[in-house]
């Protein structure tokens, strides 16, 4: 039992470095890495893989509009992958007024027509089993694709320190036919969702990188 449980984890960490390897490579390809070149220095480093998903998932799927609950990193390379698709809206959802401003100041020009920066504030709620949080200014659109990265629970007032982020605005926003829902780590996030939405759905998870994918039928 040890041993095939030493060559799973050798198996896992051999997989990741070279899947890493694989993004990092595919970042600078497309660009993404010179975008973020002037981030602010106490700023997320960027995630090599996060990036590279977010960018080739909406090459893929071509949506006309995206949202994003947080910005970062992740706001370019969607913006970027939607510049290069040629059509598309990209919104983005942020609670701290500092790092939107930051975000919008280092959008690249080229693609400021395509990102809508949202100011909200952020509430605790209760549903069902449980707490989240959700946006009380969330823009009322149809998202084909959906990222949660944020809030950051220090900008939610009340919200108990013992608690992860817990975003429950997916359940409470409609969606249309053969949208995704993308959840950057956040297992008890993914938790909550899987319990309370009320669309069908078919889910999978990354189990290396901790990416969790809602696929809405």
């Amino acid at each position: 039992v040890y041993a095939s449980m030493l060559l799973e984890k050798i198996r896992r960490r051999t997989t990741c470095s070279a899947a890493l390897r694989w993004a990092r490579w595919n970042v600078e390809r497309v660009g993404i890495s010179a975008l973020l070149a002037d981030r602010p220095s106490d700023a997320i480093r960027p995630q090599p893989y996060d990036l590279w998903n977010l960018y080739r998932t909406v090459r893929w799927r071509t949506p006309r509009v995206t949202m994003e609950f947080g910005v970062g990193c992740s706001t370019i390379a969607i913006a970027a992958a939607l510049h290069r698709n040629g059509s598309g809206r990209h919104i983005v959802v942020e609670a701290n007024e500092r790092w939107l401003e930051a975000s919008r100041q280092e959008l690249p020009s080229h693609l400021r027509n395509i990102v809508t920066y949202v100011h909200s504030r952020v509430q605790k709620i209760g549903h069902n089993d449980g707490t989240c949080h959700v946006f009380t200014d969330r823009p009322d659109v149809m998202p084909d694709l959906l990222y949660v990265d944020g809030p950051n629970t220090d900008d939610v007032p009340g919200w108990p320190q013992e608690l992860p982020p817990i975003a429950g605005d997916p359940v409470y926003m409609t969606f249309p036919e053969g949208a995704l829902i993308l959840v950057d780590s956040r297992v008890m996030n993914v938790a909550f969702l899987r319990r309370n939405l009320t669309v069908r759905y078919k889910f999978s998870r990354n189990e290396i990188f901790g990416v969790s994918r809602f696929h809405l039928a």
